[in-house]
């Protein structure tokens, strides 16, 4: 399965052979079948790659995790910046946060329909399903991300609430 980092390493908790490949390879192997499942980020990231001419299922309710692609910015130098630019900084976040969703919610609207049209089977798990996922794959997985980061003198387990109490308030929104 091609599935890199975190996801990796889940999904070989479940049994599968994580492999790391390069986006644009992925369609040639499902094709030929050298991997026979690949985790992407979005509805939007499988269409433009074109994995739905070549695969046969999509999962509609499991993401086994994503590839963040944050901003980030020196603090430093932030804190060098005039305060009418720090605010406008702050102000614009919801903005992008929007486009950003908005961004994700195209690609759905695009990409579903043509997904369906080929014949792409979507696969529903439970909700007894997605915990029994969490338990055996996603919850030993944030544990060893807990100590590595506290080995570093990093508050894991703190971060690793924030992730999850935002993850969850972005749920509902």
């Amino acid at each position: 399965m091609r599935a890199i980092g975190g996801m990796g390493d889940a999904m070989r908790k479940l049994g599968a052979i994580p492999t790391s490949m390069d986006a644009t390879e992925v369609y040639t192997a499902l094709e030929r079948g050298t991997v026979d499942a690949a985790a992407f980020p979005s509805t939007y990231a499988h269409g433009a790659y074109k994995l739905h001419d070549v695969a046969k299922w999509l999962t509609e309710n499991l993401s086994p995790g994503t590839v963040s692609c944050p901003v980030m910015l020196n603090l430093t130098s932030y804190n060098k910046l005039p305060p009418q630019y720090q605010k406008l900084l702050e102000e614009i976040k919801p903005r992008a946060y929007e486009t950003l969703k908005a961004a994700y919610k195209a690609g759905d609207d695009r990409y579903i329909p043509e997904f369906k049209k080929k014949g792409i089977a979507f696969i529903k798990y439970s909700d007894a399903e997605l915990k029994a996922f969490r338990k055996i794959a996603a919850e030993p997985v944030w544990e060893e991300w807990v100590q590595k980061r506290e080995a570093q003198g990093i508050p894991g387990r703190e971060l690793l609430k924030a992730i999850l109490d935002a993850a969850a308030a972005a749920a509902k929104s």
